[in-house]
């Protein structure tokens, strides 16, 4: 199975009334019954081998970089979707320059064993170069100019300019000698002498410092949003299960924003923040204190509320800009029966992200605070 009902609804961007897009609903989903599916693509989890769309892998709900636990992760996730997702959302996520901050600050590695450094892009005040300037995971500063080369086609000839950190001007150098040579063509430098050889270069060269440089940082909003809901949608899978993340006004919402582009988001039926701070009395019921938000807890969850399920999610205890987001009237495993849910249901969790311990939040913990 592939992506067609959401592919086909992101074609169309047909959006109804109430402002949710119009999606066939699938089939039930019936563990034991049925093979699982992913919660990113529809696939049925058969464990075809050789067939990367039919594995299921770990998926953290949380990305381990960013102090996930193994606890709170799901099987149901295709290895295609795994890695793919992996690559295209959670790694730019990841870069968001508050994200980036808060992995140095409390030196969250990722499966490789590293921490990215933390790159910002700016200019040089002295000469008006682009640059990036480099912050590894333990202070330390570098920064490197971007390259440029500038082709000016004159009548007899073709005058280059090129410019950049020194390394990266010598290799293009070398490669447009190499050219050269092997078309017979001589190459001069600006003043007229005959470049022969490498060896040559640094006395062509024009060599510029600069110890000034203003960066400039940036939050890429649809970065944001989709590294956002990819943890939402494993929130409401964890809690309310298939049920609500393969039905129309549920997860199908949700994935939507990670396969479609920005325009054909269904905004109306995403009512919420992405990024804010949760207000008290929500804050109050899913047990952020001020101790919470001191030790930098993640603190996840999925409040049942008459008109429908509200997802909580607050990383690095708040550190991060938080989210409230409206899940759908389908609750799922969330649906109360003659008004209550049993009281040890889970409808959320709290991670430590350096020691990755895991806390349940449960429904008792919420009545207890109400």
């Amino acid at each position: 199975m592939t992506l067609a009902p959401v592919v086909q609804a992101c074609q169309s961007a047909s959006l109804a009334g109430s402002g949710v897009l119009a999606l066939r609903r699938v089939a039930p989903y019936l563990r034991g019954t049925m093979a699982p599916k992913c919660i990113y693509c529809r696939s049925e989890l058969t464990g075809e081998v050789g067939n990367d769309i039919r594995i299921p892998t770990l998926e953290h709900i949380v990305p381990y970089s960013m102090g996930g636990s193994d606890a709170f992760a799901t099987m149901d996730a295709s290895k295609k979707y795994n890695n793919d997702f992996g690559s295209s959302i959670d790694a730019p996520f990841m870069n968001q320059l508050p994200v980036a901050v808060m992995r140095h600050k409390l030196g969250l590695k990722g499966y490789g064993g590293t921490i990215p450094p933390i790159e910002l892009k700016a200019r040089s005040l002295d000469n008006g170069e682009p640059a990036t300037i480099i912050i590894d995971d333990q202070g330390n500063v570098d920064y490197r100019f971007g390259t440029t080369v500038v082709t000016d086609e004159k009548e007899n000839f073709t005058q280059r300019l090129v410019g950049g950190d020194p390394d990266r001007v010598r290799q293009i150098l070398e490669g447009m000698l190499l050219k050269a040579k092997a078309d017979k063509r001589t190459v001069y430098s600006l003043t007229g002498k005959v470049i022969g050889s490498s060896a040559d270069i640094p006395e062509i060269a024009e060599i510029e410092e600069t110890s000034t440089l203003k960066a400039s940082v940036t939050m890429d909003g649809t970065v944001w949003a989709r590294g956002l809901f990819k943890i939402i949608l494993g929130l409401g899978h964890f809690f309310a299960g298939p049920d609500w993340t393969f039905s129309a006004d549920g997860g199908d919402r949700i994935r939507t924003v990670l396969v479609c582009e920005r325009s054909q988001w269904p905004d109306q039926s995403l009512r919420g923040f992405m990024a804010g701070q949760i207000p008290a009395d929500i804050a109050s019921l899913v047990g952020i204190t001020p101790e919470v938000r001191g030790e930098k807890h993640h603190t996840l969850a999925v409040l049942p509320r008459e008109e429908g399920l509200l997802a909580v999610v607050s990383l690095f205890g708040g550190d991060l800009p938080e989210s409230v987001a409206t899940l759908g009237s389908e609750r799922g495993k969330l649906a109360t029966v003659n008004g209550s849910l049993p009281p040890l249901t889970r409808v959320g969790v709290r991670i430590h992200p350096v020691t990755r311990e895991t806390t349940w939040i449960t429904v008792e913990d919420v009545l207890r605070r109400t």
